[in-house]
């Protein structure tokens, strides 16, 4: 039950981080394409947690097997899902730093805003760290990947 607690909390921060991006690239109109990049896997990396958390919750057809639930490790479970926290937390802090207010993003679409120079170079000396972050990223995806294709995974042994 905790695995699944963690998971909509995973949710939900992987949803608002892709929000958040979202809007600050559709209205920027000189916004970074790391900015871009980083949406990009943040969105396939939320598209992951959600299907996990429809396994884990078992919605529909797509409980866990008999077979993977055998062969998993729930050391494994809880250590890909504490790394997932602390690279959501991350991602969160550095674009708290790097991203204006939302509510001057939202000021009206008929100005689109432009970054300043110190933005700017707040985004260049982070690209650095966001690619780091976005590795972390696409490693935890490929982790949760593993985990689901255990859990569904059928075998006529275990039927």
């Amino acid at each position: 039950m905790e695995a699944a607690a963690a998971i909509i909390g995973l949710v939900a921060i992987g949803a608002n981080v892709c929000k958040t991006l979202g809007i600050f690239i559709s209205v920027c109109k000189d916004a970074p394409s790391i900015a871009q990049i980083t949406h990009n896997e943040m969105r396939d990396f939320d598209f992951a947690l959600q299907k996990v958390q429809r396994i884990l919750l078992k919605k529909g057809t797509e409980g866990i097997s008999e077979l993977g639930k055998s062969i998993t490790d729930v050391s494994h479970l809880t250590f890909t899902l504490l790394t997932c926290v602390s690279t959501l937390s991350e991602m969160e802090r550095m674009l708290d730093r790097l991203l204006p207010r939302q509510e001057k993003m939202l000021a009206g679409p008929s100005s689109l805003p432009q970054l300043s120079y110190v933005r700017r170079i707040r985004w260049t000396m982070a690209s650095g760290d966001l690619s780091q972050l976005i590795r972390r990223i696409q490693q935890n995806k490929i982790s949760l990947i593993l985990l689901m294709t255990m859990w569904l995974t059928r075998s006529r042994a275990f039927s």
